[in-house]
């Protein structure tokens, strides 16, 4: 039969057993449920208990524990019960003696969780099966033990808690600016987090249970300076340069306002809130951020069974984290997982994003017109996170072009002031049509998204057609040649005045907000031609489309140089720039290094002086990218390194005397294809 944890055998010498959820019980409400089929509340007089630590004799929620596995009680540390080990036991892979232990003879265990003494036995009936967030509990006829074999099965998989949140007092800001050296999880908001464990960018840097209590917590409700603070980092550095998802205004709102935030909800603002930390340049905020992400991440893997929005954007916005930290396998692992949650929303037609109520509620309190458009930006922020992240780690890409039936977002003013949002046209894989009734309704986002669709048709060719038959390769490669350079040309001339390069409208960025948004629109443009030019199989192209492509290359090279300069802190302050702008968008560092290998590799003595300036012009940009951004550590040292090598060249009288008027270099930077498919390192002198 099932019983309260509060009769007298929860409290013999035997092992705790184990909570494998939550459920309603009538006259008890929100309660514990554990495999030996007892149960005790989630809360007892307002304070949460510990569903591994239990209660007092007295019925209050354990602060602490009693008692300690020997091995603990001998290193002196504190423990913090579990199974089959004890938590510290479990992360050091030591043998555990005594409480949570299955290792050894049982020793006195810390007193089980109870309900409060003298409430009524109230058996738990009912089908137990799976949502998103708890067991629903229906009326069957099932017996005691075929739900409890039941909700066994069931605690195979992560159970996401939805207890009463903790109460948390203390500024989190405050207690986190006092350990800015220390660098634990100290904060009050983490009372519950092991101080003794090390602060590293881990998804489990804390035990399950105290990672779950965290989650139930809002954290706005806890520090709303540090949460305000945070957000707007995040809409500077993410929303308004490259995944626009949300507009700032309604979505702070709704921080703001929503008191009843769902498991979700908090799942992805502590997703939001480490992304944003990401950004801070100080380091208290950004060790905050760490556990924020170990939340979002003990979160996202505790979901399961239904798909939603909240846990796509979760998804993407915390493998982008790990991508920015330089954790790589986690960050393919996020991201691969919410392409397939983006699949199973079937968020890549319009179909799949107008399946949605027309009386709502909506997510995030939007109107449905706002709603609808959230979920199209959501696609395009997959699609284009696929097209950035994925060939850096050398995958391919998930979302076809062929399978993408989607609008292209609307202009962003008119999804951030929240008026009739206008109808755009569908992606058709091309470049805008002029004749549509509104091009004016076509924003930053929707030209990005078209110019980054072509560079991963670059990418995807210029990869493929190395594996084709040789004498198959000339004539398909032509083809495509001008068939890309055509629509590349198109697009580039479909761009609304503002979008054009030019300083002036460089500026206007830099002021506006959207700086990162139109360097990328030129970075890429210019990238894609460049990869287009360098990468050929030399060994199935004549020479003259040899000459032709190093031409094309260097040219191109050239012109995107001064762009990525114009973005340099030095340049920024001549031309009295803001000077709280920092520049945070990480492929056009990326384009910089490849315009630095197609032009580091060889040239003119008179060119280099010029070159030099340019490249170090540049690498102002890149560092500041480094203080971001994993990937801008990696290019700023080969960039570095090459301007060390092309400073030397310069001063080398010797060298000018025996080679002349020319010189090159060997190792390129970017070393994704060999010798015999690069035009710039493979070709004779």
């Amino acid at each position: 039969p099932i019983r309260r944890r509060g009769e007298p055998a929860a409290r013999r010498t035997t092992r705790t057993s184990r909570c494998i959820g939550q459920k309603e019980v009538p006259g008890e409400g929100l309660c514990y449920v554990y495999e030996d089929g007892s149960y005790c509340r989630t809360v007892i007089d307002g304070e949460p208990v510990n569903p591994s630590w239990g209660i007092t004799k007295a019925g209050k929620p354990r602060k602490r524990l009693a008692a300690a596995c020997l091995t603990c009680r001998e290193k002196k540390i504190r423990c913090e019960p579990s199974l089959p080990k004890c938590v510290q036991c479990q992360k050091s892979q030591r043998t555990c003696r005594g409480v949570g232990s299955q290792q050894s003879t049982p020793a006195p265990a810390v007193e089980s969780p109870r309900t409060v003494i003298g409430s009524p036995l109230v058996p738990i009936t009912g089908d137990i099966s799976m949502d998103n967030n708890h067991f629903d509990h229906t009326p069957t006829n099932a017996s005691q033990e075929e739900i409890l074999d039941s909700m066994r099965s069931a605690a195979k998989e992560p159970i996401p808690y939805s207890s009463t949140p903790p109460i948390v007092t203390g500024d989190l800001r405050t207690h986190a600016m006092r350990d800015r050296q220390r660098l634990k999880f100290g904060h009050p908001f983490f009372k519950y987090f092991d101080s003794e464990r090390d602060n590293s960018d881990s998804p489990n840097p804390t035990s399950a249970d105290s990672l779950a209590l965290a989650w139930e917590r809002d954290p706005y409700e806890a520090d709303k300076e540090l949460t305000l603070y945070l957000l707007e980092t995040y809409f500077t550095h993410i929303e308004s340069a490259t995944y626009c998802m949300f507009p700032k205004k309604e979505f702070i709102s709704w921080v703001k306002n929503c008191k009843n935030k769902s498991q979700d909800d908090r799942m992805l603002l502590y997703t939001i809130l480490a992304m944003g930390s990401n950004f801070t340049f100080d380091k208290a905020k950004r060790a905050v951020g760490k556990q924020f992400a170990a939340i979002a991440h003990h979160a996202v893997l505790s979901r399961f069974a239904k798909y939603t929005l909240q846990l796509l954007q979760s998804r993407l916005m915390l493998g982008l984290y790990y991508f920015a930290r330089g954790k790589s396998h986690d960050s393919f692992d996020l991201s691969g997982s919410a392409l397939r949650s983006l699949s199973a929303l079937n968020l890549n037609s319009e179909d799949g994003i107008l399946e949605l109520a027309d009386d709502g509620p909506y997510e995030y309190d939007f109107d449905r017109a706002m709603s609808l458009e959230c979920r199209r930006r959501t696609f395009w922020a997959a699609f284009l996170m696929d097209r950035y992240n994925g060939f850096c780690g050398g995958t391919l890409f998930v979302i076809q072009l062929d399978d993408t039936f989607v609008r292209l977002p609307c202009h962003e003013c008119e999804y951030e002031t929240g008026k009739l949002i206008s109808t755009t046209p569908f992606f058709d894989n091309d470049v805008v049509d002029t004749s549509i009734p509104h091009p004016e309704s076509l924003g930053a986002m929707a030209h990005l998204t078209l110019v980054s669709a072509m560079w991963g048709e670059v990418l995807s060719f210029t990869t493929r057609y190395l594996h084709r038959p040789a004498h198959k390769y000339a004539a398909a490669y032509e083809n495509f040649y001008t068939t890309i350079l055509t629509r590349l040309d198109k697009w580039r001339g479909s761009l609304p005045p503002l979008f054009r390069w030019s300083i002036e409208n460089m500026d206007v960025a830099i002021r506006d907000g959207y700086a990162g948004t139109f360097i990328s629109l030129h970075a890429l443009y210019h990238a894609s031609i460049i990869r287009l030019n360098r990468h050929v199989r030399l060994d199935a192209v004549s020479q003259s489309t040899q000459s032709r492509n190093l031409a094309q290359a260097r040219h191109h090279a050239k012109l995107l140089l001064p762009i990525i300069a114009s973005v340099g802190k030095r340049t920024r302050d001549a031309r009295g720039c803001d000077p709280d702008f920092a520049f945070s968008t990480p492929f056009p560092g990326y384009s910089f290094m490849l315009a630095v290998d197609v032009l580091g590799a060889c040239g003119t003595l008179k060119e280099l002086p010029p070159l030099i300036d340019q490249l170090e012009s540049g690498l102002e940009c890149v560092d500041e990218l480094a203080d971001f951004w994993a990937s801008g550590k990696a290019q700023r040292k080969a960039v570095r390194t090459r301007v060390e090598l092309l400073t030397q060249v310069a001063r080398d009288e010797d060298a000018k005397e025996r080679k002349g008027n020319c010189w090159r270099l060997e190792g390129e930077l970017d070393s994704a294809f060999g010798r015999t498919e690069d035009v710039v390192y493979g070709v004779g002198d």
